[in-house]
């Protein structure tokens, strides 16, 4: 099992990360929900057609990435995703 500190490592060398709003960096509160909550973010924005920041592939990795890990956050744990 992962610790919380290496989900955020993990997170933040996700290329969908880069381009995310990163609100770890602009607001205060968990830090972990606050990365997976930009990474979310960017990935329904893909889906959406919104933004062309990320290729599928990472999209997908950043997806598994979400599954993966959504047990380690504080609010998201039982999140439906909507894409």
């Amino acid at each position: 099992m992962k610790s919380v500190e290496e989900c955020i490592q993990e997170a933040r060398n996700l290329y969908a990360y880069q381009v995310s709003g990163k609100y770890d960096e602009n607001e205060e509160g968990n830090t972990f929900d606050l990365i997976w909550c930009s990474l979310y973010d960017i990935c329904r924005l893909f889906k959406d057609g919104i933004i062309e920041d990320i290729d599928q592939e990472d999209f997908d990795e950043t997806y598994t990435f979400l599954n993966d890990t959504k047990l380690y956050t504080k609010n998201y744990k039982e999140k439906e995703f909507e894409f």
